[in-house]
């Protein structure tokens, strides 16, 4: 029946034994031996033949039935919402975890108890491991939970679509932010790691590269509130980072920041003042601001910690060159405003509010929650000056801008803070 389908679908397309091959990435004489029935194809090959003549899922499913593996039914056709679910293959992700653990298919074999050459088919989507075997190679190559739980419920749809050009991947890697959910980001990071590991193999891009995917993974990570995994995740940029004295790229200034932030968040202040310090030539000129603005971060903590002036005059003189060094004015004015809390936290007012208004925002800002916010930390401000009319009056502007915004105005820091202002300002 495999046969016939795919030489009947084929000619009613129109297309060529050599057209169809070349689609499919096989040989045309593969491909005529398939439509002769001399040979079937394996599940993965069956998927990507039936997907390209678009043949209806009820025939699909007769043709995997003749295929006569396990767990064939994760080629089947979905409905095209769960399709742009994963846009990478369970085997692709597989390779992605061995890669970042630096382990290599012999050694990931035998610590799972399995061949390589099995290990080596799971990772080319020629079959898949069954649950247990797949928790196993989880725990081993240390799949973060969405990880595991990508490779669990998603890894049937094994489709390659990622591309293997260096400058189309970093344009994904800039993109993910706007993916729809965490899952799919993870996923993505994770499959770009091992992407990036082909790319250095070939020699076409550096072991910084290679290596910097997992510091903007382990960024994404730590935004997200999973500090351990981003820390564990950050270790092969950082590996990379202690042995080469090469100019940072962006991605391995995310592993360094993901590391900085860490031990700032277990008051470990000197250690990652040291860090920063060290690496502080390497930092590109681009992204010399978040350096200021990070140790400037952890110099106050430390004043605060210690009571020590000399640390919080540091603080200020690197609050100070991060907004001085912003590649661009919206750069600057959220430099400025972390600045002006800064200072607001301290009691220190009066500098906050100029600090502030050296980069008022315009009244032609269309971001309108760019707005409220300015208002609502001016109107804080006076408050905590004793102006308690000016306050009130600054504080019903960002409340009226907000009126018709009614999902800014839902926002946590949004209601969280008019209900602070309001029942101080009473």
């Amino acid at each position: 029946m495999i046969s016939s389908v795919i030489q009947e679908a084929r000619q009613c397309q129109g297309l060529t034994l050599g057209a169809l091959a070349n689609k499919v990435g096989i040989n045309k004489s593969t491909l005529s031996r398939w439509e002769t029935g001399k040979t079937r194809p394996c599940a993965p090959e069956l998927a990507r033949v039936l997907e390209i003549l678009d043949i209806p899922e009820t025939m699909c499913r007769q043709c995997f039935q003749q295929v006569g593996t396990p767990r064939t039914d994760r080629y089947l056709v979905r409905d095209a919402a769960e399709q742009a679910r994963l846009p990478v293959s369970g085997g692709e992700l597989l390779r992605a975890l061995r890669v970042r653990a630096s382990y290599s298919q012999a050694d990931a074999a035998r610590r799972v108890a399995v061949t390589q050459s099995l290990l080596s088919r799971w990772e080319n989507n020629g079959c898949w491991p069954g649950e247990e075997k797949l928790l196993r190679l989880c725990n081993t190559l240390g799949a973060t939970p969405n990880e595991a739980i990508g490779l669990r419920d998603y890894a049937w749809r094994n489709q390659d679509e990622l591309p293997n050009d260096k400058e189309d991947l970093d344009r994904i890697v800039q993109g993910l932010n706007n993916q729809d959910t965490l899952l799919d980001r993870d996923l993505l990071y994770l499959a770009l790691g091992s992407r990036y590991a082909t790319l250095y193999r070939q020699n076409q891009i550096g072991e910084a590269d290679a290596t910097g995917i997992w510091g903007a993974y382990a960024y994404h990570l730590y935004g997200t509130a999973r500090t351990h995994q981003a820390r564990r995740i950050a270790a092969p940029a950082l590996q990379t980072i202690e042995r080469t004295w090469t100019p940072l790229s962006w991605a391995q200034t995310r592993a360094l920041l993901t590391i900085t932030d860490s031990l700032s968040q277990h008051q470990k202040y000197d250690q990652g003042i040291e860090t920063l310090l060290r690496f502080e030539s390497r930092f590109p000129a681009s992204l010399r601001h978040q350096w200021a603005n990070t140790i400037g971060m952890l110099f106050w903590h430390r004043s605060k910690l210690n009571g020590s002036q000399t640390c919080l005059k540091r603080s200020d003189g690197y609050f100070e060159e991060s907004a001085k060094v912003a590649p661009c004015p919206q750069t600057e004015r959220v430099q400025r405003q972390r600045y002006a809390r800064v200072l607001s936290e301290q009691g220190r007012f009066e500098e906050s509010l100029t600090h502030f208004q050296r980069t008022p925002t315009s009244e032609l800002e269309p971001r309108v929650y760019v707005r409220a916010e300015k208002e609502f930390f001016v109107a804080k401000v006076l408050a905590g000056l004793g102006e308690i009319p000016a306050a009130r009056t600054q504080l019903l502007v960002a409340s009226n801008l907000l009126a018709d915004y009614p999902t800014f105005r839902g926002r946590g820091e949004y209601v969280l803070l008019e209900a602070e202002l309001t029942a101080q300002l009473r």
